[in-house]
């Protein structure tokens, strides 16, 4: 697994509210770093099986199950960072552009 630490500086030296979109028990890459740099997760999970299999993971303040292209409507507020790990290889073509403009709308600082 590769350091994202250069590409993202901002999510392990800034840290704040992280939405982290797709996880399950054994896949969650950076879980441990993102969590360690004092984020605070939020996971957006569309499987039921993953989502019972995260419940009891204390390194996620808030569990969600959804649908990613329904983020706009499953939030309220925002969040700092907005981390989609896994998932767009799962939506057509045409529904990629818009799924990121509602993320974007979601995201006080990067997404």
């Amino acid at each position: 697994m590769h350091d994202i630490r250069p590409i993202l500086p901002e999510l392990f030296y800034i840290p704040g509210t992280l939405l982290y979109i797709g996880a399950r028990v054994d896949a969650h890459s950076w879980l441990d770093e993102l969590y360690g740099a004092g984020n605070q997760i939020t996971v957006l999970e569309v499987w039921q099986p993953n989502v019972e299999g995260l419940a009891t993971d204390n390194r996620i303040k808030n569990l969600i199950q959804g649908n990613v292209k329904d983020a706009k409507s499953l939030f309220l507020g925002k969040f700092d960072y907005v981390f989609w790990w896994h998932g767009p290889e799962h939506l057509a073509n045409s529904e990629i552009a818009p799924t990121l403009s509602d993320l974007e709308s979601k995201s006080a600082r990067m997404i």
